[in-house]
């Protein structure tokens, strides 16, 4: 049975993979001319905010499963959006998997990131 911890970041997974992949349908159904136009936000564009979020997603994918993530590739991709839509939709379901098939001991352990823009230690989950 699992702890109200574990069960908690389950719930999350679930619903991040439910969001992603709502999300991501949604786009789909935009022109390419829409998904690039340039708008005054955090990202110039949609695609570039969901290239972000994918990308910040698989880093931290990476990162709680031990791999190593110092040569990380953030660059972004272009003329890719329904590519990298139906990306997102497969990192989400396969982080969800992994992530629902660990152990409470396994959600607790404390990692260390050490990157530039960032140092801390703190547990997994």
């Amino acid at each position: 049975m699992a702890s109200s911890l574990q069960e908690s970041i389950f719930q999350l997974t679930r619903f991040n993979t439910w969001a992603s992949v709502r999300t991501a349908d949604w786009l789909m159904t935009l022109s390419d001319e829409i998904l690039h136009q340039t708008h005054i936000s955090s990202f110039p564009s949609i695609d570039k905010t969901m290239q972000h979020i994918l990308r910040t997603q698989k880093f931290w994918m990476k990162f709680i499963s031990g791999e190593q993530v110092v040569d990380f590739d953030w660059s972004v991709r272009h003329e890719a959006s329904q590519i990298l839509l139906d990306e997102w939709k497969q990192q989400s379901q396969q982080m969800e998997d992994f992530i629902t098939s660990m152990s409470e001991s396994w959600l607790l352990e404390v990692l260390r990131l050490d990157m530039p823009w960032s140092q801390n230690q703190q547990a997994r989950y």
